[in-house]
């Protein structure tokens, strides 16, 4: 079995070299240490749906008529 230093000592050794992982297995007991992909992983979203609305056109309300003003004698 290992203790918690070596394994902490493992964790820091993939994560110091770049590796990929590393595994061992000592009486019984079974370690896994996953390292970091060296490619970064891309995620894509698909671009939402725009959807345009016109606005109705607003109605003008009737404007008066002008009214013929009699000019002053």
């Amino acid at each position: 079995m290992l203790t918690f230093e070596q394994i902490k000592e493992l964790i820091e050794l993939v994560a110091e070299r770049g590796l990929q992982g590393l595994e061992v297995e000592r009486s019984g007991f079974r370690l896994k240490v996953d390292g970091q992909s060296t490619a970064p992983q891309v995620l894509y979203a698909a671009p939402a749906e725009t959807s345009y609305v016109q606005a109705a056109p607003q109605p003008v309300p009737p404007q008066p008529a002008a009214i013929p003003v009699a000019a002053p004698a």
